[in-house]
């Protein structure tokens, strides 16, 4: 087995990084249940089944078992796949088809298993250089984008299993995990605790800085991620600050309240569609903990950011035939609620009329002013109104 590969893990799982001055760090209501107890053999990716079920991959450096587990929320365990002792399966995605695909780090290629835990080489290409995490570009295009922790660079495989760089540059550091937003964004995490934004075109800044690193995982418009040095899970806020989501700060395997709970080593994480359920799974502790957002309006996200008329969360997002856009006005006033592409040409005038104070929805079918279909991509939903705009990432799927 290469070294290379062990000397990474370790400083990813061992790093204990300061929350910077500036950050600011405060709780949100939730509760903590233990779904898999310690010892369960379940301590790095995690990932949400087509089939409702969890699936968790291990790969611990002092144990041989090399597998992957799934299990129903209620903590009913199997074993859904047994790798090779060279084996180190990291991050996961499924797509279209029920078919999981694993970053195998120790063997620089991308692993398939189709829904029975059959096992194939997806790619072995030159380009994979210790992928750590990976996850299917929103629009459904099927390209597979990976976090290449070895050569710290971004790059995404095509269904027919070759592979292209999509980032290669200074904002991105031995990256251990990545994830599309809900704004069509790229977030990766880095080993110096840093998160790197990367638009569609490849345009990279700094989104935020964490005291540590484990797995991102975003839904419905908020960010979550799990520092396993610090036995927390934070929520990312659009201003770069941090809001803790469970843990106390000490090692536990126990039930109870989010903010007065213990919460062992935190590592990998999957959310729920509308963000109201996150699994996460311990990274020394080998179990998975259920935490459920006891009441997510509490929690200072991105929307309470915004003065005067907003928008509110996009769900489905993506969408495919149709998708409501909700709207609260702050008061009466007109508004203009319009579609942009990438290029930022209006291709769909949805409203523009008097509104009265108060929540409004409307619906889009995907089609553009002349009533044809537009193709898969990510699109800006712009908001104007007397007090100001507002906007947001809508991805249009196939």
């Amino acid at each position: 087995m290469p070294v290379s590969w062990k000397s990474h893990a370790r400083s990813i799982l061992t790093g204990a990084l300061l929350i910077p001055a500036s950050m600011s760090v405060t709780s949100a209501e939730s509760y903590i249940s233990v779904v898999l107890p310690q010892g369960s053999l379940a301590n790095d990716a995690v990932e949400l089944g087509p089939d409702g079920k969890i699936y968790c991959t291990y790969c611990w450096l002092a144990n041989e078992t090399r597998q992957i587990l799934r299990t129903t929320p209620e903590g009913d365990m199997e074993v859904f796949a047994t790798l090779d002792p060279d084996d180190c399966t990291l991050g996961m995605a499924f797509d279209g088809d029920g078919n999981l695909y694993a970053a195998n780090l120790a063997q620089d290629e991308v692993l398939r298993f189709t829904p029975d835990g059959t096992k194939s080489t997806f790619s072995a290409d030159a380009l994979l250089d210790e992928p750590a995490d990976l996850e299917f570009h929103p629009s459904g295009s099927g390209d597979l984008y990976v976090a290449n922790h070895g050569s710290g660079t971004i790059v995404f495989v095509r269904p027919d299993g070759t592979v292209e760089t999509f980032y290669d540059g200074p904002l991105v550091t031995a990256p251990h995990c990545l994830t599309f937003g809900t704004d069509g964004e790229l977030y990766v995490g880095n080993q110096d605790a840093s998160v790197t934004r990367i638009s569609p075109d490849g345009t990279a800044t700094v989104y935020a800085q964490l005291p540590g690193v484990g797995y991102l995982d975003a839904a419905n418009g908020r960010l979550f991620a799990c520092v396993l040095s610090r036995h927390r899970i934070y929520e990312v806020l659009a201003d770069g600050s941090i809001v803790t989501v469970a843990g106390t700060g000490a090692p536990g395997f126990a039930e109870g309240p989010g903010d007065s709970t213990p919460l062992h080593s935190p590592n990998g994480i999957i959310v729920s569609a509308d963000a109201a359920t996150l699994y996460a799974s311990s990274g020394f502790g080998n179990g998975l903990f259920r935490v459920d957002l006891m009441d997510v309006a509490s929690s200072p996200t991105p929307e309470d950011k915004v003065t005067g008329s907003r928008l509110l969360p996009v769900s489905p997002n993506p969408m495919s035939d149709r998708v409501e856009i909700r709207l609260r006005a702050s008061t009466a006033e007109t508004a203009e609620l319009s579609i942009y592409d990438t290029q930022g040409r209006r291709v769909r005038q949805l409203a523009r009329r008097e509104l009265s104070a108060g929540d409004h929805s409307i619906v889009w079918d995907g089609a553009d002013d002349a009533g044809g279909r537009l193709p898969a991509g990510v699109y800006q939903l712009s908001l104007r109104t007397d007090s100001g705009t507002d906007s947001r990432s809508i991805v249009l799927g196939r």
